[in-house]
Order: structure tokens, then sequence, then C-alpha cells
């Protein structure tokens, strides 16, 4: 299941810019919740996780059309690795 429809993500697009991007440093997450709760506080929080501030760095996230994972299963491995 993904969390962001492709509109979604055109509308993210398209209101971000580096002024309005979160900063990725300043993320404060609850490490005692589920996976899932998790992801969606991340979710929340950052906004695009395609696009988003690491101190004064633009990060800007592309994924190939040919890749069989989706940005919902990256984040979920990436919970579970770190938790």
């Amino acid at each position: 299941m993904s969390l962001l429809s492709s509109e979604d993500l055109a509308h993210m697009k398209e209101r971000n810019n580096a002024n309005n991007l979160f900063d990725i440093q300043n993320i404060k997450l609850n490490h005692n919740l589920p996976i899932n709760e998790k992801l969606e506080e991340y979710m929340q929080t950052v906004g695009n996780p395609y696009n988003f501030k690491s101190g004064n760095v633009e990060v800007n996230i592309i994924y190939s059309d040919t890749s069989t994972k989706t940005i919902s299963n990256l984040m979920k491995d990436y919970f579970v690795r770190n938790k």
C-alpha cells in the first residue's frame, strides 16, 4: 500500500522550494511506535519524502521506473534496520 498517490506527489513537487523544505536534521520521531505508525509520523513531519533539506543541502530523490521497490517499502526497511 502506497502512502502517497501520484497526485499527492505532483502537488508536493509544485509547492516545494528550498526555502520551505523540511530540514531532516531536525526530525524527532517516537522510536517506540510500531513501524507503520513511525513511517506515518515521518511522512507527516517531513512532508515530501522525495524532496527535503539536510542542513544547507537540498535533497531531491528520484527512483528509476524499472525499480521494483517503492518508497514505502524502502522506508519500512529503513525503520526496521534502525529500531
